[in-house]
């Protein structure tokens, strides 16, 4: 699993190259503004697993080793489209559906649904935030890693969780950012793959308005400004959803590196939710 170099601005962006994947990248590397890490090779993110070819699931298998796979599409997707790695010794598959919540027609929009990303991003907390606690109490048990997490594109349903897993870590805001716009490069193979695919020709998502394949840094930054005035950051929203004030320890202990010698642990990080800079 070759590492294509860094990429994204502030963000220590660890694409890899894997065939058949064209969106993946490790976490890895990103980092807290005290200069704690997170570990490589711990959670890997990704575009749809079925793309893998026979040579890409050996890639992966033999340099991640992943015991765990989160896979965030509806179960209508995954019957359609397939399920990567499933049937592979020792990994364990679980399908936490988040259903999208943008617009594909004008019916829809009657409905509420979003049309444009930011709004998208927020529904997914409102309406499916009970899948995303799960996640992350999933990933917070040192047996489920590494793990790979992924969607369709690896942009969306993806994006908002890792977006809440990085800022549970503490990671710097713009890393986060850089993170999600990382994968504004990848996205003409992955949209060429979309409009192909009779599934996403009978739901719409093939002739969607161009706005749904962006990922542009407003948008997260956006994303990330309301979770901190609408709920006083990640950990907040979590904790008081459910998600054990244990798990999010255990996030850090099995994602993060150890300080450096002489920097205490949590020295000069910020915490989603405070009032110092992020």
């Amino acid at each position: 699993m070759d590492d294509a170099g860094g990429r994204g601005g502030a963000a220590d962006v660890r694409a890899l190259v894997v065939d058949g994947l064209l969106n993946v990248r490790d976490l890895g590397g990103l980092t807290t503004p005290d200069g704690r890490r997170v570990r490589p090779g711990r959670i890997v993110r990704s575009d749809n697993l079925r793309g893998l070819t026979d040579d890409g699931a050996v890639t992966l298998v033999r340099d991640l080793a992943p015991r765990l796979v989160v896979d965030l599409r509806t179960e209508a997707e995954c019957a359609r489209e397939g399920r990567g790695l499933a049937e592979v010794a020792d990994v364990r598959y679980v399908n936490l559906p988040l259903q999208p919540k943008a617009a594909l027609s004008p019916e829809q929009v009657a409905a509420g649904l979003a049309t444009n990303l930011f709004d998208d991003y927020v529904l997914q907390i409102r309406d499916n935030g009970a899948a995303l606690l799960v996640a992350l109490e999933l990933l917070s048990g040192g047996q489920a890693l590494p793990a790979v997490v992924h969607c369709t594109a690896g942009k969306d349903r993806t994006g908002v969780l890792v977006a809440l897993l990085l800022d549970l870590l503490g990671v710097a805001r713009e890393q986060i950012v850089a993170d999600y716009a990382a994968t504004t490069d990848n996205m003409p193979g992955i949209l060429a793959r979309i409009r192909s695919s009779p599934f996403f020709q009978g739901n719409g998502l093939a002739a969607a308005p161009a706005w749904i394949f962006e990922s542009t840094p407003e948008t997260m930054r956006a994303f990330l400004a309301w979770l901190d005035e609408e709920h006083g950051g990640a950990e907040r929203w979590a904790t008081g959803n459910g998600l054990p004030p244990s798990a999010v320890r255990r996030l850090r202990e099995n994602l993060l590196e150890p300080a450096e010698e002489g920097q205490p642990e949590g020295s000069g990080t910020t915490l989603p939710g405070s009032s110092g800079p992020r």
